[in-house]
């Protein structure tokens, strides 16, 4: 199941002024959310994550807010058959809301009976939930109730990263079993590294090539260091004949071989993952950021994964085509999105301009955007 659309609402406890809005965002499977410093960006990224994290049962800073969001089975689909809305109030749940296929299968709201779809009794029956929790967290039955199922997974499979990692921060599973669950930080890629097999780290080798970095080996190590032992890899560059170690290693190319190590290890699973990357590029000189975008347009094609991120880089817009952006423009505490689906007519008038992304991105025909 993949993320569609997405409004968002926040209204901090005793703070009218305050308050904090998101609207309009339609994602597909490769998705860029730019716009100006400050616009709201990050924010975005944090709060995708904050509802998994809540579906999760996850404790998570924000108390007071509204969530609305539509899911598809497939890209290829036209239209949502998952919808979720959820708010909360001060840890209490307000409103729960779930449609299949624009089936009511639960219905939830403060001061009413709580009802949902049961397949055993092909019927609603009543209950009555803790007020701070989740339906989906006392209910959940993969017989009775497997609506919740499909939510349930895209919160367990979506990651969060953040592409300013340095190449001296570095992160290893206490056991094998751990290692999924860890992954919140490209700073777990040199043990992730280690659970591919030999063609899948050879093809990582020939795409840092493409990239730009002229890397002939790579091998994952143990190093001691005191308390603990860590795994961290070693690169070998063409023409050398001795390797240096991950904290020698530039930033750029620490970050590429990282995040393309984790999309490799996601589609060796086979995975329907979410990856959320903020300041996708950063500290990329034009021909890497141009490469490793192209890249990645071609690997997240060709797999089940969806990818979203934000960016600045001038270089990775221009080669994003503009049917996969978000453009965000704020005002105070709300923002909104636009994008090829509510704002077609401006999209597709820009690729009649001859304008290259970024410079349409920065003209005033963005100004039409409202």
């Amino acid at each position: 199941m993949h993320l569609y659309s997405l409004n968002y609402n926040e209204y901090p406890k005793n703070k009218a002024n305050n308050s904090w809005s998101a609207s309009n965002f339609f994602f597909s499977q490769f998705n860029l959310l730019v716009g100006k410093n400050t616009t709201g960006k990050t924010r975005t990224i944090f709060l995708i994550k904050n509802l998994a994290a809540i579906i999760k049962s996850q404790k998570v800073k924000l108390k007071e807010a509204t969530w609305e969001v539509e899911f598809k089975q497939s890209f290829s689909d036209e239209k949502a058959f998952f919808k979720y809305h959820l708010e909360i109030h001060d840890n209490e749940v307000i409103k729960e809301m779930l449609w299949i296929n624009e089936e009511e299968k639960v219905s939830r709201k403060k001061g009413k009976a709580v009802k949902i779809y049961s397949e055993n009794a092909k019927d609603f029956i009543t209950i009555s939930p803790p007020n701070n929790k989740l339906i989906l967290q006392v209910r959940r039955d993969e017989v009775e109730f497997p609506y919740f199922e499909p939510l349930v997974k895209w919160a367990e499979q979506l990651y969060s990263f953040t592409f300013a990692t340095r190449a001296t921060e570095i992160k290893t599973p206490l056991n094998e079993g751990t290692i999924d669950e860890m992954i919140d930080g490209l700073e777990i890629a040199p043990s992730i590294f280690q659970k591919l097999n030999a063609s899948q780290k050879k093809q990582l080798i020939r795409e840092l090539k493409e990239v730009g970095y002229d890397i002939k080996n790579v091998k994952a190590i143990q190093k001691e260091l005191t308390p603990a032992k860590f795994t961290l890899v070693e690169f070998l560059e063409e023409g050398l004949h001795h390797p240096f170690e991950q904290p020698q290693a530039s930033q750029g190319m620490y970050r590429t071989f990282a995040l393309l190590t984790i999309i490799t290890y996601f589609h060796k699973k086979s995975q329907s993952a979410t990856i959320l990357i903020d300041d996708l590029c950063e500290g990329l000189d034009y021909e890497r950021s141009t490469q490793l975008t192209k890249l990645l347009l071609s690997k997240v094609k060709k797999s089940k994964m969806q990818l979203i991120s934000t960016t600045n880089d001038e270089f990775l817009m221009n080669e994003v085509p503009i049917e996969y952006w978000n453009v965000l423009k704020r005002t105070k505490g709300t923002l909104k999105a636009f994008n090829i689906q509510n704002s077609t007519e401006v999209f597709e008038g820009i690729k009649l301009t001859g304008l290259s992304n970024f410079n349409a991105f920065t003209s005033n025909i963005m100004n039409k955007l409202k």
